[in-house]
């Protein structure tokens, strides 16, 4: 798979936070050739739409790969402790 250069840890909603909410979100996205995410979307839902809008903003915003332009799924486990 491709090789992760810098990764956005998702930002856990505060309310999901609040209520005990967690769960695994698989979103796919387009890897760029320079190697950035130009689009991210949800394969797999963790069940909480904020939870899932969370996990494709980090990889959105925050992921950078190594340069080469591909298609990849990734799991995305916005559950924190």
């Amino acid at each position: 798979g491709p090789q992760i250069l810098s990764r956005e840890e998702p930002v856990y909603p505060s309310a999901a936070r609040s209520a005990g909410i967690s769960g695994t979100t698989v979103v796919g996205f387009i890897i760029e050739a320079d190697g950035s995410v130009s689009s991210a979307w949800v394969e797999q839902s963790s069940g909480n739409s904020s939870l899932d809008s969370a996990a494709v903003q980090s990889v959105k915003i925050g992921d950078l790969f190594q340069p080469g332009k591909m298609e990849f799924r990734f799991n995305q486990d916005p559950e924190f402790l």
